[in-house]
């Protein structure tokens, strides 16, 4: 059985108080003159297990099979003190666990140093190495994951529906205050920037799996120079689609409207994507700060602190610049791109306050105080640019970026066939899609707490850390269900209830209540599929996922053909959108289950053999 907290407490300050004899140093009048050696440094076990481990500052090396693998004793320490204070410190040990533990000045002033609770929080970095004990992970119940979970996911929530949320208050202001051609000329200009940012996704993705390994690796180093990489291929893909989109701003408006409207929209609409295309590298870097507190510090408050309060920028400067200047989708787009700069800003902030693998404000600051923030400033960052390390993270991003690409594909599919049923049927198909778009949104954190979670217990290795992963997993999904179920029902009473908010045209309004069903069934397989997504991005097969990807655009092409060939109605296609989501889903949750995927069983680990046990 494995011994209590108590027993370990006893046999760390009997280490303590041995130390002295085991490795003697020489005494000196000055080190004699001290009146209490160093603090020393604290190696624990995962916070759920409630182990303490003490010991001395720079005793400890290295930790293996959960044994403590002592190096020389600094010269200069004081034995005698040492042997002193280790001694009292045991004793108090000893009173701890009996349950009568004395009151006296001395004993509290050593136990706060040697064994108290701000010990505990001294996690010594130096050199950029943490010393970690290294135990077997405690096994967690299902309902202590989900909880975990939960914590993870619900600011996410807040943080995904903030952003459809924006573009619905520049649509609302310039409709009130600004022109006809303003607001027909907002639809486009935003599109085209959405669906931008919808394509450079896989920034996020790859940045919570890259930063969720080096968490459970425990390498630092590694999450630093990481993310500096990041960042780095975020404002060189925000140049190149600035670049993009300022040289061909006409032909991509000119793939998304007639030749007719886009003669009267053009100016504006052109102006908006002007302005918006300068703060693509902001946009991009807001997409890879996020996703690096979400992984690396396991914190999505952060994010969406800084998404409201770029919310809050760009609501009044909505006011200010189109209702008081006039500026219509300049106003607007300058007015987006203020709260992105903000959004950055506050990122940025909390992840140079950062050290080590905490949350800004949790501890980091005595945690470990003598370690390099996690986002470097702009002057080392420039400085650590490698261009040699660019391809393999390239090569890394190339499969993500293949299928989301696949989705900006897709969406492009379903936006024509809406179109394809006559305008009473396009008005219908626009306010069932306004109510489903936010809903589906909220399916992005269960895939962030996929891709920020799962990794980190994988990375430790070890038939623990694939149990651990698989435990998590079966959390997120049920989760993910949990939160389907809920979104599809309100889905469904929301696709009843709003028609006649949208339109005062019955006919329209009737056709888009028809469509509720369909679009529940869309919005409860959605939900398992950004779940399994976020599963298999997690454990390495991004590149199987962009080729079955491929089934998506050849099942929604093969059935939209269908229903066009004989003659059906929009409520037709719509059961094939979601049919399409809900058996890609199940596909999915096949390959997860089969060997090598997460919820495959998880191997025993093999005993060591004779030899090698007795070697290492």
């Amino acid at each position: 059985p494995r011994p209590s907290a108590e027993a370990l407490d006893i046999a760390c300050a009997l280490w303590v108080w041995t130390a002295p004899c085991r490795v003697f140093a020489p005494m000196t009048p000055n080190s004699m003159a001290a009146s209490f050696p160093p603090p020393p440094a604290v190696v624990h076990a995962p916070k759920a297990s409630g182990v303490r481990f003490c010991g001395l500052a720079r005793g400890v090396t290295s930790t293996t099979g959960g044994k403590v693998v002592l190096n020389q004793r600094a010269p200069g320490r004081q034995p005698l003190l040492e042997l002193l204070v280790g001694g009292v410190a045991c004793c108090g040990a000893l009173q701890h666990a009996r349950g009568s533990p004395r009151k006296g000045w001395l004993r509290s002033r050593v136990l706060n140093r040697f064994s108290g609770h701000s010990l505990r929080q001294r996690l010594q970095m130096r050199s950029g190495a943490q010393a970690v004990m290294e135990r077997p992970e405690t096994k967690t119940t299902l309902s202590e994951d989900i909880m975990t979970v939960v914590r993870f996911v619900v600011p996410g929530i807040g943080t995904a529906l903030l952003a459809p949320m924006l573009d619905t208050t520049d649509a609302a202001v310039i409709g009130r205050f600004g022109s006809v051609v303003d607001l027909a000329a907002l639809s486009p200009a935003m599109a085209a920037c959405d669906m931008t940012g919808l394509l450079f996704t896989f920034l996020a993705a790859v940045t919570a799996k890259k930063m969720a390994l080096a968490r459970g690796s425990n390498d630092y180093a590694l999450a630093r120079a990481t993310l500096a990489d990041i960042c780095c291929l975020a404002v060189c893909c925000g140049l190149a689609i600035s670049a993009f989109m300022l040289l061909n701003c006409h032909g991509v408006l000119g793939a998304l409207v007639s030749p007719t409207a886009l003669a009267a929209i053009a100016g504006p609409a052109a102006a908006y994507i002007g302005v918006r295309a300068m703060a693509f590298p902001v946009q991009m870097l807001q997409l890879v700060l996020s996703a690096a507190c979400a992984s690396a510090l396991q914190d999505t408050v952060t994010p969406l602190r800084a998404t409201a309060v770029g919310g809050l920028v760009n609501l009044a400067l909505d006011v200010i610049l189109i209702a008081g200047f006039g500026w219509g989708t300049v106003g607007a787009a300058t007015a987006t791109v203020s709260g992105q700069v903000i959004a950055v800003a506050l990122l940025v902030r909390a992840l140079r306050i950062n050290r080590g693998f905490n949350a800004a404000g949790k501890d980091s600051k005595n945690a470990i105080e003598e370690t390099e923030p996690l986002l470097p400033s702009p002057v080392a960052w420039l400085r650590s640019l490698r261009p040699a390390r660019m391809l393999p993270l390239i090569r890394f991003a190339a499969p993500f970026m293949s299928f989301q690409m696949m989705q900006v594909l897709l969406m492009s599919f379903e936006t024509r066939m809406g179109s394809a049923f006559g305008a009473l049927s396009l008005a219908a198909h626009q306010i069932t899609y306004s109510i489903w778009r936010p809903l589906i949104c909220l399916g992005d954190p269960i895939m962030q707490a996929a891709l920020s979670l799962v990794p980190t217990h994988l990375a430790r290795g070890g038939a623990s850390g694939r149990a651990g992963a698989r435990r998590l997993a079966q959390a997120i999904l049920v989760v993910a269900a949990g939160l389907g179920l809920s979104t599809g029902v309100l889905g469904f009473a929301l696709g009843k209830a709003l028609p006649t908010l949208f339109t005062a045209d019955l006919a329209v309004a009737k056709e888009a209540a028809g469509l509720a069903l369909p679009m529940m069934l869309s919005v409860m397989g959605l939900s398992i599929w950004h779940c399994n997504q976020g599963l298999m991005l997690a454990t390495g097969r991004a590149k199987l996922l962009a080729v079955l990807y491929a089934w998506n655009v050849f099942y929604f092409v093969s059935g939209s053909t269908f229903v066009l060939t004989r003659g059906l109605q929009l409520y037709h296609s719509w059961y094939v959108f979601a049919t399409m989501h809900i058996i890609f889903s199940l596909i999915i949750s096949v390959v997860l289950r089969l060997p090598g995927g997460v919820f495959s069983k998880v191997q025993r680990q093999q005993p060591e053999a004779p030899a090698a046990a007795a070697a290492a």
